[in-house]
């Protein structure tokens, strides 16, 4: 499994996704402070979702390729008392 890399990392592969997050820059330049706090929040939440599927009783997620470590995620519904 490729593991994340920092974004200072070389890489010799052309990578899609790193020029797709590339290209957001220039519109999130044009948004005000606090639009541009609540962009960075929403993906990082939309993220969070595809790794972990937030909100389901399962782990895995078809968007993730390979495995990795989720024991520290709590997937467990609150009790209702």
């Amino acid at each position: 499994m490729n593991e994340p890399r920092l974004l200072g990392e070389s890489s010799s592969e052309l990578d899609d996704d790193r020029y797709f997050l590339l290209s957001l820059l220039p519109w999130m330049k044009t948004l005000s402070p606090q639009a541009n706090m609540m962009f960075r929040i929403e993906t990082q939440q939309n993220l969070m979702q595809k790794l972990f599927l937030i909100g389901s009783s399962a782990v895995s997620s078809p968007y993730r390729s390979g495995s990795r470590d989720t024991s520290c995620i709590d997937t467990s519904l609150p009790n209702s008392h």
